[in-house]
C-alpha cells in the first residue's frame, strides 16, 4: 500500500487523478467525502473511517478521501478530545492498510503537519501554465484556433474549462473562439485573487 496527499485549488483534477491512477492499477474506487465519515456522536467518525478501510480491503480497491483537510485537521488547534482521537484513528489506519489511499484538498494549511510524514507522496496541483492551457483548449475545443488572450489567464484549471465548454454548447457558441475566450475569462474572474492580464496576447 502507498498514500498520496494530493492539494490545490479546486477544479486542478486531484480526484480525477486519484482515479485515474486507480484505473492504470485496474483496481475500484471506494470514494468518501467528510459528510460519509463525520458523525455527531463520539467515537462515530472514527467507526466509519475504520469501515471505509474496510470496505476498501474487501473490495481491494483505491481509496480516495475528499475534503481531507476535515478529515486530519491539525491536531495543535484542536479544542475536542475527538478532534484528536479522529486524526489518530486515520492515520493508525494508513499504517496497515494494504491498499492505495489517496487524500485530496483544497486548504493544505489546514491538515495535520505532523500528518505529512506518513503520506508516500505530497503532490501539488497548481492552475495550467502556457502549455497545459493549450492542451486544455484543444482537448475540449478540438481544431478552433486559441485566442491569444487566454494564454495571459493564470487561474484556470481543467474544470474550468470543462465548466466553459458547457456554458459554450448551451448558447451555442462551439465555432466562435473570441466568445470562448471571454466565458474562460469570465470564470476566471470569479476566482479569488484572479490577475489576468487584460487585452490580446497573439
Amino acid at each position: 500500500g502507498f498514500s498520496f496527499c494530493l492539494s490545490g485549488p479546486p477544479g486542478t483534477g486531484k480526484s480525477a487523478f486519484a482515479r485515474y491512477l486507480a484505473r492504470r492499477l485496474g483496481l475500484d474506487v471506494v470514494q468518501k467525502r467528510a459528510s460519509d465519515l463525520l458523525g455527531m456522536y463520539v467515537g462515530e467518525s472514527e467507526k466509519r473511517i475504520a469501515a471505509a478501510f474496510a470496505e476498501a480491503r474487501d473490495l481491494k480497491a483505491v481509496l480516495i478521501f475528499d475534503e481531507a483537510d476535515s478529515l486530519l485537521m491539525d491536531r495543535r488547534d484542536a479544542r475536542q478530545s475527538w478532534e484528536v482521537t479522529q486524526v489518530n484513528e486515520m492515520l493508525t489506519q494508513m499504517e496497515d492498510h494494504a491498499y492505495p489511499t489517496f487524500f485530496t484538498t483544497n486548504l493544505m494549511d489546514r491538515i495535520d503537519q505532523a500528518s505529512l510524514r506518513r503520506f508516500t507522496f505530497d503532490v501539488r496541483f497548481t492552475y495550467l501554465d502556457a502549455p497545459a492551457l493549450r492542451r486544455a483548449w484543444a482537448t475540449f475545443f478540438g481544431d478552433l484556433t486559441m485566442p491569444g488572450e487566454v494564454l495571459a489567464i493564470d487561474n484556470l484549471t481543467p474544470g474550468d474549462f470543462a465548466q466553459a465548454r458547457k456554458q459554450v454548447d448551451v448558447l451555442g457558441l462551439q465555432a466562435r473562439p473570441e466568445s470562448i475566450a471571454a466565458v474562460l475569462l469570465d470564470i476566471s474572474r470569479q476566482r479569488p485573487g484572479h490577475s489576468a492580464r487584460m487585452g490580446f496576447r497573439h
